[in-house]
């Protein structure tokens, strides 16, 4: 944590925050863009350039990654399973890239100003929610948030990486610009496509699994850690739980605890106290009040009657 704050901090120098290795890559960006004119940088991370280190940049940053054995760490835990996925950042969000690196199969990067995305991408990304809400956020806001997105499925994605990451290393002419914002736009629209597909393939599936991992986590569930469990973002895990129950995120974990409650007041002997400090109450009052909202009757009076939850 203390690390992490570290990093968060805006105060010194940006050497002192980050890592050498990634100051040069966001330094290099920056005089990459401003020497060619260009507001995007691709870059292909080499093994000698995975480093686990915390850090963050100053741009949306787009990793796909390839290798299996490649491991990213965000919000405090270290992620598997990557390859055949993007992870989207937005400006300053904190992570580490780990594992071994595999020449024939190099991740790429791709940085993009935020400028760029607020004046030429927004308004196209109108009818995808999810990923127009990410990047505005990113833009109004500091609250570092990242996406994961499984392009597996489609193989175009890579050679469509390879060009672009051609287009701005080896091309430098007048149209240079123009023609790397569109073929990062086409990219974007694929993962658009990939977004809109996942989100009708899953939708129903994801909230019985929501369901069933908030009922198994009870006490300590929160929002961000099922978007971590089920690789989306918080957003879209709430507006399923919406659609499919008709009851927030809170509510439903409020439910599934006071269930639990129920089981251990039938149960166990336990102080009414004790039970509400494991399933996740430090505040008695606050248990007590929506105990009696969900039962209609207090712990004590459920105990006695010897209840059963829901009738």
């Amino acid at each position: 944590m203390d690390e992490e704050k570290h990093v968060r901090k805006r105060e010194g120098t940006r050497k002192e925050l980050l890592s050498a290795r990634f100051f040069s890559w966001d330094h290099y960006a920056e005089l990459h863009m401003a020497a060619v004119g260009k507001d995007i940088c691709v870059m292909r991370c080499l093994p000698n350039e995975v480093n686990a280190d915390l850090h963050y940049h100053d741009f949306f940053t787009f990793i796909f990654v390839q290798n299996p054995a490649v491991r990213m760490k965000i919000d405090h835990a270290w992620m598997d399973d990557l390859a055949g996925k993007v992870v989207l950042f937005q400006p300053h969000t904190l992570h580490a890239i780990g594992g071994e690196g595999d020449p024939d199969r190099p991740e790429y990067m791709i940085l993009v100003r935020e400028e760029l995305i607020r004046k030429k991408f927004l308004y196209m990304l109108v009818d995808i929610p999810l990923l127009s809400e990410f990047f505005l956020n990113g833009v109004i806001s500091n609250e570092g948030k990242h996406m994961i997105l499984d392009t597996s499925a489609d193989p175009e994605i890579f050679r469509m990486l390879r060009a672009i990451h051609e287009e701005d290393h080896s091309v430098h002419d007048s149209m240079s610009q123009q023609i790397l914002e569109a073929q990062f736009l086409i990219l974007l629209m694929r993962l658009c496509r990939i977004l809109q597909k996942q989100e009708m393939r899953n939708e129903k599936l994801s909230a019985e699994k929501i369901l069933s991992y908030i009922s198994a986590h009870a006490q300590d569930v929160t929002l961000q850690s099922l978007a971590e469990h089920f690789s989306y973002h918080p957003n879209y895990i709430a507006q399923v739980l919406r659609k499919e129950t008709g009851s927030s995120f809170t509510g439903i974990k409020h439910y599934f605890q006071v269930k639990d409650a129920c089981n251990m007041l039938r149960i166990t002997s336990y102080p009414v106290q004790t039970i509400a400090m494991m399933v996740g109450f430090e505040n008695q009052q606050y248990f007590y009040r929506l105990f009696k909202k969900f039962m209609g009757i207090t712990p004590q009076e459920y105990r006695r009657q010897g209840a059963s939850f829901g009738q």
